[in-house]
């Protein structure tokens, strides 16, 4: 899986469930 898709993924369940980590 590419990194920027991983990366995005990640920044997305930050911005959108912090708690979900």
């Amino acid at each position: 899986v590419p990194l920027a898709i991983l990366v995005g993924l990640l920044l997305d369940r930050i911005g959108r469930k912090p708690l979900m980590l």
